[in-house]
Order: structure tokens, then sequence, then C-alpha cells
């Protein structure tokens, strides 16, 4: 649907931990910039150090116009 915002999770793929909570329009799109970001922030560093991939969930979807 148009107008949806994806609430995701970025979890360990060894422990499950939840580690990062976002948002995005474009969930496919989201999940490539998080794979492929500079080691700028703590969430970029951490998916790189893990040399496997995490793993992302939906959360929910919701209308961003609510």
């Amino acid at each position: 649907m148009e107008n949806n915002i994806i609430i995701y999770s970025i979890s360990c793929p060894y422990t499950n931990e939840v580690k990062y909570i976002g948002k995005s329009k474009d969930f496919k799109q989201r999940i490539r910039k998080h794979l492929t970001a500079k080691l700028k922030t703590k969430t970029s560093k951490w998916i790189h150090s893990l040399n496997v991939k995490p793993i992302f969930e939906i959360i929910d979807e919701v209308n961003q116009d609510n």
C-alpha cells in the first residue's frame, strides 16, 4: 500500500537479541543501505562486525497519515 511505513527490527543472528528498531517506506532498500553503510554509526559498525547477515524482521506496517 502507498503511504505505509514499515517498522522493523535488526537482530543478532547468534543470540536473537534485537539491536535496532527502525522505520522505512521501502524496507528492501533500507536493508541494502544497512548492509552497505560506511562504518559511521554504532549500528553499521555492529552489522559489519558480525561477518554474517543480521536478522531483519518487519514488526508492523502503519499508515503514515495516522
